[in-house]
């Protein structure tokens, strides 16, 4: 995904900034040749013009930070024309360079945070167009279905494990001499067993004629 405004701020900025350097060669050329022709004149005053224009639509796309603006607009205004240049003392020719030196910094640097801020941009884009290609890719949802498997067998096999382990904490219950019959034995068929043995033993001992009973106790 690509920023227009991003862009466009940039592309204002980067012209802008090529007019500023422009100026000052004016300026420079001026002072190295104290001769000014019409010519020369009418070149610098298209050149102002253009800064001007220049410096009001980079206000408009809003670069963002610090611009020098002020100082921009006093050092075009304070520039009347290469012969008024030319005719001004020591002192204020150098504030005028260290003026337009300020500003130049000042616009590079807004200029470098907004290189900043593309290239974030780049690395967004890049991250977002890799995940796409990887949730599209029938291998990575392969991959992540065997992954969720695996940790769902992995945790019934601790839940497996904890449920063991808790049993065999526990104290044994004891049962009751029925539940004890019941569970050995044969279970309930050997209790049926049993019990048939002992009436089937009792009818044989009356058949024999010997008396059920022992001290008055039934066998």
């Amino acid at each position: 995904m690509r920023s227009k405004v991003l862009e466009r701020r940039i592309v204002v900025l980067s012209e802008f900034i090529e007019l500023w350097v422009m100026f000052k060669q004016g300026i420079d050329n001026c002072a190295a040749s104290p001769e000014v022709s019409e010519e020369d004149e009418q070149r610098f005053l298209q050149l102002k013009s253009l800064v001007a224009r220049k410096q009001q639509a980079v206000m408009e796309v809003g670069v963002g930070g610090k611009l020098p603006d002020r100082e921009i607009e006093d050092i075009v205004s304070h520039s009347v024309s290469l012969k008024h240049i030319g005719g001004t003392s020591d002192l204020m020719a150098r504030k005028l360079e260290k003026d337009w030196h300020e500003a130049y910094i000042m616009l590079n640097r807004a200029f470098g945070s907004l290189e900043n801020q593309q290239a974030e941009l780049a690395r967004r884009n890049a991250f977002v167009y890799f995940l796409g290609k990887l949730l599209k890719s029938r291998l990575f949802w392969l991959l992540a279905v065997v992954l969720a498997l695996a940790l769902l067998y992995s945790r019934a096999m601790k839940n497996g494990d904890g449920g063991k382990q808790e049993g065999a904490g526990r104290p044994p219950v004891r049962q009751s001499r029925g539940r004890r019959q019941e569970s050995g034995g044969g279970g309930i068929g050997g209790w049926l067993k049993d019990f048939w043995d002992r009436i089937l033993g009792r009818d044989d001992n009356r058949r024999a004629g010997s008396s059920p009973f022992i001290d008055g106790t039934l066998v």
